[in-house]
């Protein structure tokens, strides 16, 4: 065995027990459960990411393969009831990687998505 299809392994093993459970939306399809690794998590200021007024949430989501066959960019992923649209992201190991950017609220309290 490869280190790289060590590590590969390494990193399914911890998505089923360290793994936390997410809804997965395609785009205009119903949403499911996955356990998916979320990393990188991060709030900043959205004036400071080029939005407006508000804050802006990005996290790196881990979604193994066997669980969701093909993600598309209109699709949604919703942590901690916070819905985030895709940034970016591609196939990693038997992961796909998406980066996902935070539905937020400006100081009048209005919801948009930031990127």
């Amino acid at each position: 065995m490869t280190v790289r299809s060590e590590m590969n392994a390494e990193t399914l093993f911890l998505a089923d027990d360290m793994g936390e459970t997410i809804s997965y939306t395609p785009d205009g399809e119903a949403a499911q459960s996955v356990t998916a690794i979320v990393t990188e998590r991060r709030w900043e200021r959205a004036e400071e990411a080029g939005g407006g007024a508000g804050w802006r949430y990005t996290a790196v989501v881990l979604i193994k393969q066997a669980d969701v066959a093909a993600v598309d960019k209109g699709g949604t992923v919703t942590i901690d009831s916070l819905s985030n649209r895709f940034a970016g992201g591609g196939k990693v190991g038997g992961f796909w990687r998406l980066e996902v950017a935070a539905l937020v609220k400006d100081s009048h309290g209005r919801e948009g998505f930031q990127r």
